[in-house]
């Protein structure tokens, strides 16, 4: 059970904004597998890599995995306000996309 909460929460978080959005930005987008695993498994790795071999290079990949892993949580709240107002009021998906992708990077 345990597994299955884990499992839910990392796609629903980490995974799905980041999907969406670029399916949003790129309405022909399908992921492929080296695609989806770069972003499923690549965040974990660069952490674990860096914790098994503590180098400067590994260190920097680890800061850019947790950098990414910080990307994502933002964008998972405004994906999560997206899907609501996209619910209620058709919006244009790829207009929605830039202004999402854009407001990421804005305090």
């Amino acid at each position: 059970m345990r597994t299955a909460v884990f499992v839910v929460l990392y796609f629903g978080i980490l995974v799905y904004p980041v999907v969406r959005l670029i399916g949003l930005l790129v309405p022909q987008w399908t992921p492929n597998t080296i695609e989806l695993l770069a972003i499923i498994v690549g965040p974990i790795l660069g952490r674990i890599v860096y914790e098994r071999h503590p180098t400067a290079a590994t260190r920097t990949l680890a800061a850019i995995a947790l950098t990414w892993l910080g990307v994502c949580f933002q964008l998972f709240v405004l994906m999560l306000i997206f899907e609501i107002v996209n619910a209620l009021l058709s919006l244009p998906q790829q207009g929605a996309g830039f202004v999402i992708a854009a407001r990421r990077g804005r305090p």
